[in-house]
């Protein structure tokens, strides 16, 4: 193998293990939230709120990393943006209140922005079906590491306490700074004139107006929504309800995503080849629509437990993975020259997510399936309701050039 293709591989592994850090960020410490919680002699819909403050610190500060990143390259941003992680997660370790605790992970969620930058890394490296293949390795392990991260906090806070977490984070982003530093930069089109204000409205009003991109980012948000309460329903069911340990549950997450995301992202490579991209994400969504009522009904007919809650996380999840890669490659075909403000719109949109989950999930009883169901319905009818209004009637490509 030579220097080149060497090169190439370290740099896709690098992009993905920045690609997973927000993943492992925003979950690890879901199995310490009662501990939490207990620590400081707080409510834990407080605890849960802390993760929506991240989450929107986290989806606001990407607007700003791709604009930069576009007129100075990737490198630079990412490197500041995993130095704030660093920071925030070291002001989380040793948090003697619960405002200093908020205050950790308002600005480890400003660093988080920066690795927002692995999408538009792979548009500057990746074309065509290339990209599509590379980018579906990348969400995959994104989207594996979402539970796959409360596995590690749960053995964590078993072993060493909640604290262990962010010094978890803290050697982890320490570990992909050197990464960065040590790695060539990506964007081989870097203009400084791009961070003027006139060019970057001009760009955003672009973007913002191309109604395909436009509703491929709002189905991400919706999506994630969906795939985050899952991901948060299940400390406040099986660890706080039905009291079962940290980390048999975290075990039991990791199982469920790495069986279920692995098969569907496989079963997935084998549609794409053989029917259109928009009619397997349409499909998706009518059948997660579906799924968004099974909680319900497995609580009427059965005791409350973890097995059918595992279940049923189970064939979700499985039928999400039909649409991580999917949207992404098609939200970002038409914007290889304007990678950077494109990742950072999508991301953002893909981490409100997350946040409109914590926020609504906080509110949710943690012994019934009420919330997570009625978060479920609106999140997957949302999408359906997107995709016919605004991406089917406007199959586009951007013809403009900035």
């Amino acid at each position: 193998m030579n220097q080149q293709n060497l090169s190439s591989i370290y740099v896709f592994i690098m992009i993905c293990c920045i690609a997973t850090i927000p993943s492992i960020s925003s979950d690890i410490f879901v199995p310490s939230i009662p501990a939490i919680s207990e620590h400081f002699s707080v409510s834990i819909d407080q605890v849960q709120l802390i993760i929506s403050v991240l989450m929107c610190s986290f989806a606001f500060s990407q607007l700003i990393y791709g604009p930069v990143s576009a007129a100075y390259g990737r490198k630079l941003p990412l490197c500041f943006g995993l130095f704030m992680i660093l920071i925030g997660t070291g002001i989380c370790a040793y948090a003697k209140s619960i405002s200093m605790l908020t205050v950790g992970h308002i600005l480890e969620g400003i660093g988080l922005g920066g690795c927002s930058l692995f999408r538009a890394m792979l548009r500057d490296c990746y074309d065509g079906e290339e990209l599509s293949q590379k980018s579906a390795y990348a969400n995959m392990l994104t989207t594996l590491f979402y539970p796959a991260a409360p596995m590690i906090g749960g053995y964590l806070q078993v072993f060493f306490g909640w604290r262990a977490n962010f010094v978890f984070l803290s050697l982890l982003s320490l570990a992909a700074l050197a990464m960065v530093l040590s790695s060539p930069e990506t964007n081989m089109n870097r203009n400084p004139d791009q961070l003027k204000p006139e060019y970057i409205s001009k760009v955003y009003l672009l973007l913002l107006t191309h109604n395909s991109f436009v509703g491929y980012c709002l189905c991400i948000m919706l999506a994630m929504m969906g795939y985050f309460s899952w991901i948060m329903a299940i400390p406040l069911y099986v660890i706080k309800h039905l009291n079962h340990s940290p980390d048999d549950v975290g075990m039991m997450m990791l199982i469920i995503s790495s069986t279920s995301i692995l098969l569907g992202g496989a079963v997935n490579n084998q549609l794409i080849r053989r029917y259109p991209t928009n009619n397997i994400i349409s499909s998706a969504w009518c059948y997660l629509l579906a799924l968004s009522v099974l909680p319900l009904l497995c609580y009427y007919q059965l005791d409350f437990s973890a097995y059918w809650i595992y279940e049923c996380m189970w064939i979700y999840l499985f039928v999400t993975a039909f649409l991580w890669s999917n949207l992404y490659a098609k939200a970002f075909a038409p914007f290889q020259h304007l990678a950077g403000q494109a990742g950072a719109i999508f991301g953002n949109a893909y981490t409100m997510g997350s946040f409109f989950s914590a926020l609504m999930m906080g509110y949710a009883s943690e012994s019934n399936p009420y919330g997570l169901c009625a978060i479920l319905i609106v999140a997957n009818l949302g999408s359906l309701i997107v995709y016919y209004k605004m991406i089917a009637p406007h199959q586009q490509t951007l013809q403009e050039q900035i």
